[in-house]
């Protein structure tokens, strides 16, 4: 399995039924989306992560009866994107409510320290938190409207979806590596994981893209884990562009991604994440700020 969040400068499915539309309420926490969890009798909040398939991750002090959450058996094996492994307990949370929506027994594991931190500083306070993502969620479609504060569950089941009018649409592969498009750059392919744990949208020194378009790693150590940021003008993807982006170029390692697509994305704009189709839909224009 794979944590990728990235912190710049600083597979379980749903038991429960929802028979239409659950908006969930989503506040930006250090930077990051955080949505309240409630295990047991326990309301906490969550980090709100789409990066690969983690279904959820408690925190050692919220194991215990009040939140109705116990260890399990298993060690698994954890990768990040600073190369790291992890060996981590596995657990099951058996009552697991996302606002109004019973989630039922939910297997995850212990909350660790992950992902690659890059300058100087403690990687943001809010990633201690546990943890909650796609392994849970993808057992329905999702759209996310950040800069709206809100994550919307729809019944994979139903017909209920947001106006996607004039939305471009994206294909995806989902699997260990999460929600993966292609986007191209200058010619060149890209494949992104849709991240909402990384605090910037990130992009490999060793893509690619880099073979037609200037590297701010030039001139920098073989050894720089950061080379500094890139915008690209038009990135392409889908039936259509999706304007510019501005990227950190990083070392990234041991991931079967070229980079993340992170919270700057998708605060920029509402993507809709169709499971059944297989299918990103993103508002066609980015919002300002």
């Amino acid at each position: 399995g794979y944590r990728v969040g990235i912190f710049l400068a600083a597979a379980i499915s749903f038991s429960g039924a929802v028979r239409s539309a659950e908006t969930i309420p989503v506040r930006m926490i250090d930077g990051l989306p955080v949505v309240e969890v409630q295990l047991g009798a326990i309301k906490v909040d969550f980090l709100l992560d789409t990066g690969g398939q983690l279904a959820i991750t408690v925190p050692s002090p919220l194991i215990n009866d009040a939140t109705g959450v116990r260890l399990g058996t298993e060690q698994r094996k954890m990768g990040d994107a600073a190369g790291n492994v992890f060996m981590v307990r596995s657990l099951v949370a058996s009552s697991v409510k996302l606002g109004t929506v019973e989630l039922g027994p939910v297997n995850g594991l212990v909350n660790y320290k992950w992902g690659l931190k890059i300058g100087p500083g403690d990687a943001p306070e809010v990633t201690r938190k546990g943890v909650i993502g796609l392994g849970a969620l993808s057992s329905r479609n999702i759209l996310l409207d950040l800069s709206a504060g809100r994550l919307v569950l729809f019944d994979r089941s139903g017909q209920d979806r947001p106006d996607l009018a004039g939305w471009r649409k994206v294909p995806f592969t989902y699997d260990r590596a999460g929600v993966v498009l292609q986007v191209v750059v200058n010619g060149a392919t890209a494949a992104m994981s849709l991240d909402t744990a990384a605090t910037t949208s990130v992009i490999g020194k060793r893509a690619a893209v880099f073979a037609a378009s200037p590297s701010p790693c030039r001139g920098k150590p073989a050894s720089a884990q950061f080379c500094g940021m890139q915008t690209f003008k038009q990135v392409q993807t889908g039936d259509g562009a999706i304007g510019a982006l501005t990227v950190a170029v990083v070392d990234l390692q041991g991931v079967p991604f070229d980079g993340l697509l992170g919270v700057d994305f998708v605060l920029a704009r509402q993507v809709f994440i169709d499971f059944n189709a297989k299918v990103l839909f993103i508002e066609d224009t980015a919002r300002p700020g």
